[in-house]
């Protein structure tokens, strides 16, 4: 009696299921890196679309006194899907802080900074080699990237025009011309050691600042 059997056997199966797998984890990296270069875009969108918007406000005034996350979501600064009541969250689940700062050492409120945190390396490597100056935000005063949302403070308040003063706790700053001291001297922007940080920085000094784990990366920009 002749036994016709239909259907796959153990190891057909087996095989289609390995086949499956690899298929599965191939496109689930693809995925993940697809999601990964979405996430850093939308940044580079979002923070292009600040500096504009508050370009033109400055175009108005010579001062940012009382700058915030609050009046800029009222000034319709903010991209909306920033936005979350009162705070403006970034697509990492990170702060962003749009608040007045210093132009110079004694120039109070007249420039402004946009602070991401809770980047991953990744996209603190790609903020921090953009070459933001390429056709827009010609008043920019300096970038600055680290390690850890406690140096936001360090990093905003290094950041003067022409890089007045120096931070040297593993930090990174970077401005247009170099960094130099009131007096034109070159200070020590990275660590110990003086150098001059351009905008976009070099990949070493990027690696330095963005040297975080997990999503501990910070990034600054300050305009007036």
């Amino acid at each position: 009696m002749q036994n016709n059997q239909c259907g796959r056997s153990m190891i057909e199966m087996l095989g289609v299921l390995a086949i499956v797998g690899v298929l599965s984890v191939g496109g689930l990296s693809g995925y993940n890196q697809a999601m990964n270069q979405y996430r850093i875009n939308k940044t580079l969108t979002q923070i292009t679309e600040i500096s504009s918007r508050l370009s033109v406000i400055g175009d108005q005034t010579s001062s940012y006194e009382g700058l915030s996350n609050v009046s800029a979501i009222k000034m319709g600064v903010a991209p909306n899907e920033l936005i979350s009541g009162n705070d403006l969250i970034n697509i990492y689940g990170g702060n962003v802080t749009i608040q007045n700062s210093n132009l110079t050492a004694t120039d109070t409120d007249m420039a402004y900074v946009i602070q991401y945190t809770n980047l991953p390396q990744s996209a603190c490597m790609t903020l921090a080699t953009q070459d933001w100056q390429k056709g827009r935000n010609s008043n920019m005063i300096g970038i600055g990237v680290g390690s850890g949302a406690d140096k936001l403070s360090d990093i905003s308040s290094s950041l003067f025009l022409n890089c007045e003063g120096k931070i040297t706790n593993g930090e990174v700053v970077a401005c247009p011309n170099g960094c130099k001291d009131s007096t034109g001297g070159v200070v020590a922007c990275t660590g110990s050691t003086a150098t001059k940080p351009l905008i976009p920085l070099d990949p070493s000094s990027a690696v330095q600042g963005c040297s975080c784990s997990g999503n501990a990366c910070v990034f600054v920009m300050k305009l007036f």
